[in-house]
């Protein structure tokens, strides 16, 4: 995973790979139990979460005291929400043809019957990409003409 080198976010994530797990944030879902035992349990989920903090900042050893310790709680409240995407670098983006496997991929994505179509963004960044092809095809943008319809089929 390529991080710029020393940045603080770059530093967290060493750090839980050097503690190799994610801490605990100190949350438990709502469910059904008694109130003493759900207090109890969410005690030792609390106390479990302050001790994972203490490990994860042992972890991070001389970079904890150039953190302020807001940043490093809230790392450690919302790193289960962290994933790494893998995407194509912005030269085959605009230069590259997409796969196969992309095509069908957008397509699907855009066929999502509980997204407000004018809201979904990767259908604006399709036709933002359609624009940018015309353009350099025809040397101008679509729709700029009378003939304005005559612009659809290419796009």
């Amino acid at each position: 995973l390529p991080l710029a080198p020393g940045s603080d976010f770059g530093k967290l994530v060493q750090a839980l790979q050097k503690l190799g797990r994610a801490p605990l944030n100190g949350t438990i879902p709502d469910m059904t139990a008694s109130t003493e035992l759900y207090v109890n349990l969410q005690q030792l989920y609390h106390d479990q979460a302050v001790k994972d903090l203490a490990d994860f900042k042992s972890c991070l050893g001389e970079a904890v005291a150039t953190m302020e310790d807001a940043t490093i709680e809230t790392f450690c409240k919302n790193v289960f929400y962290l994933d790494c995407l893998q995407t194509r670098t912005i030269q085959d983006e605009l230069q590259g043809k997409p796969t196969d496997e992309i095509c069908e991929e957008l397509a699907m994505a855009t066929f999502d019957p509980y997204e407000v179509s004018h809201h979904t963004p990767l259908l604006w960044y399709i036709a933002l990409k359609a624009c940018h092809l015309f353009y350099h095809e025809h040397k101008q943008y679509p729709g700029l003409t009378e003939k304005y319809l005559e612009d659809v089929d290419p796009l």
